[in-house]
């Protein structure tokens, strides 16, 4: 059996990322897992939203820091790996018909981009219905959205 400084359980997103940062630091690393490693992460297609404006207390800070380190991950990711791990900004949206609620959430998402300094949103933008499916011609015309990337 090898020894290592440091055992981490767990290859999923955060196992093979904690294992990942202490090797790049000269740690001895040995990553155990008792599945497929990466296994979970492909339940979530991908989809990396920290923004959350509902967010409050001692996790909003960890959320937003994620989301603020997540690009520089990822360019670390590529110069380590010489491989291209696919990482882009493409936006969110959500639909509703309930145009008050989807108002309130645009300036919800706007007023914590501002307060909580959120550097990689880009700006929040109400689509009405109508201009919705203009933007996103699947939706039904009845779907308002809000927009962020």
């Amino acid at each position: 059996m090898a020894a290592a400084g440091v055992v981490v359980v767990g290859a999923g997103i955060v196992g093979a990322t904690a294992a990942w940062q202490l090797a790049r630091r000269g740690v001895d690393v040995v990553l155990v897992e008792s599945e497929e490693p990466g296994r979970a992460t492909s339940a979530g297609a991908g989809i990396v939203q920290p923004w959350r404006p509902a967010a409050t207390g001692p996790w909003a800070r960890y959320s937003d820091l994620a989301g603020a380190t997540y690009p520089q991950l990822a360019g670390q990711l590529a110069e380590d790996s010489g491989r291209d791990p696919s990482y882009a900004t493409v936006g969110g949206l959500t639909v509703s018909r309930d145009v008050t609620a989807l108002r309130a959430m645009a300036a919800e998402l706007e007023a914590a981009r501002t307060a909580r300094g959120w550097t990689g949103l880009g700006p929040v933008e109400l689509l009405e219905p109508g201009r919705a499916a203009e933007r996103f011609p699947v939706l039904d015309e009845g779907f308002g959205a809000v927009w962020s990337a």
